[in-house]
């Protein structure tokens, strides 16, 4: 049963895009910047088992983390784009953004990896909180 009254047609559209959306922000537009700032070397042929397994791994926790907007923004009762888009920031805002941060900072990383990686989770939670309040 469904008590939450969830449309799961959206999530698993949502999580779709935002894991398409994950492997052209990582994969194509930002790959090489990350992988300077990393000092590492991309496209090893040992790392294609590996990277199997991070796509799968990627598209389950999308998956969770679409589902569980999608009860967050159930669950305040909002019913417009408005709503829905508040919702999404300050989940972003809350639990991603300040979070990944504050790992960010302890591990010394450059800001600019930072907000790569956040900008991109910022527009899953945005197409996520759009989606799930206008398409009930």
């Amino acid at each position: 049963m469904n008590y939450l009254n969830i449309n799961f047609t959206s999530v698993i559209l949502i999580s779709i895009i935002s894991f398409l959306l994950e492997r052209f922000w990582f994969g194509v537009i930002f790959k090489k910047k990350i992988a300077e700032m990393l000092n590492t070397v991309t496209d090893k042929p040992e790392e294609k088992i590996s990277s199997l397994n991070n796509h799968i791994f990627s598209v389950i926790l999308i998956f969770i983390f679409q589902y569980v907007l999608a009860i967050i923004i159930n669950l305040s009762g909002a019913h417009n784009l408005p709503g829905g888009l508040l919702i999404a920031f300050l989940c972003w805002l809350g639990f991603t953004a300040s979070t990944s941060y504050i790992i960010s900072i302890s591990e010394n990383k450059p800001i600019i990896l930072w907000r790569i990686n956040n900008v991109y989770f910022l527009i899953s939670f945005i197409l996520g909180g759009t989606t799930y309040v206008l398409w009930k």
